[in-house]
């Protein structure tokens, strides 16, 4: 089993918002705003850099059912977003 999978990447990201916010609580000689803003940064960088990274844009895009039936039949790996309008 590798050490770097799905999940040691997310548990990176935690590990350094935890030793970030405990270094936050320790410095003192900060103002309270001061250290919530820096967190409230990290938290919200963290979160463009998951949701970034999360859907990947494609090189190659199906447009119509036909083109993801042939890419299914070809065993590349699809995903698939369904949606209505109503």
């Amino acid at each position: 089993m590798s050490f770097f999978n799905q999940y040691s990447f997310l548990m990176m990201i935690v590990l350094a918002g935890l030793g970030l916010a405990v270094g936050l609580w320790r410095w003192r000689a900060g103002h309270p705003y001061v250290r919530a803003g820096l967190m409230a940064w990290y938290v919200l960088g963290a979160l463009l850099l998951i949701l970034a990274t999360r859907y990947p844009p494609g090189t190659d895009v199906p447009q119509t059912p036909a083109q993801v039936e042939s890419m299914l039949r070809e065993g590349r790996p699809t995903l698939v977003m369904l949606y209505s309008n109503y």
